[in-house]
Formats: C-alpha cells, structure tokens, sequence
C-alpha cells in the first residue's frame, strides 16, 4: 500500500483507513449509476461543482 501512495501521492486527496475491513449497510452501488446520482443531487440540491465538498463535508460529520 505504501508503494501505491507513494507512486500516486500528486493523484491523491486523502485516504480511508480502517482495521480489517468496512461494512457498509444499504445499498450503494446504484449511486454509481449516472443517472441515479444526478437524480440524487438535484433532490438534495446540490450543484454538480459541489459535490467534491458535500463529500467532504460528509467525511468529516458535518
């Protein structure tokens, strides 16, 4: 992993840790579809530019 971080360090803007392994409860992988993620952001109201910080700021609890 170290080797990986340290070939993309310029393409990386943070990086998830855990112990073993995440368990994430719901269903994700229909947020990966185009349309169903645009959908999402226009329900929430949320600009295509801001997503990067409405990431962020879910990240970080706010």
């Amino acid at each position: 992993m170290e080797k990986f971080l340290e070939r993309y360090h310029s393409k990386i803007t943070g990086v998830l840790s855990t112990f073993d392994r995440m368990i994430f409860k719901g269903h994700i992988l229909p947020f990966f579809q185009k349309s169903k993620r645009h959908y999402y952001l226009f329900q929430e109201k949320v600009l295509f530019k801001d997503f990067g910080t409405l990431c962020e700021e879910s990240i970080r609890g706010n």
